[in-house]
């Protein structure tokens, strides 16, 4: 399997952990102290890039898929999708009639996916194993 492959299957098992995850998605916890990352990201950084950063991409997130909720309501049965569609699979985020409740949902769900995914790649300083 080549590198880019690789990549886009790593990218595939971030989005189905994040969007399968229950209706309110949430903050996840840091795997390590703000504190470890220092000196090369600073604890200041870390405390802004997670707990405002992060969390306004989650909160609008779960904005959206509120919004998507009341929208489904207005619809018919057979129209109707919910928001556990969406989570079953996202891919069904392009059936998504609502062309603002779309772009939030890709803007939010990707931005909290992306930093999920990110805050796993760093490691504290000292924890670094060669092989």
């Amino acid at each position: 399997m080549g590198v880019l492959q690789y990549s886009r299957v790593l990218v595939i098992i971030a989005l189905v952990g994040v969007i399968n995850c229950a209706f309110k998605h949430h903050l996840p916890e840091l795997p390590y102290l703000k504190t470890q990352l220092e000196p090369y990201i600073r604890t200041q950084i870390m405390e802004l890039h997670h707990e405002k950063h992060h969390q306004g991409y989650v909160k609008n997130l779960n904005i959206a898929m509120e919004d998507l909720e009341a929208e489904a309501k207005d619809r018919s049965m057979e129209q109707q999708m919910s928001s556990q569609d969406i989570h079953d699979n996202i891919w069904n985020i392009m059936k998504v009639k609502d062309d603002d409740i779309r772009t939030r949902l890709r803007n939010f769900g990707g931005g909290h996916i992306n930093h999920s995914f990110f805050w796993k790649l760093l490691i504290p300083s000292g924890n670094v194993k060669f092989i």
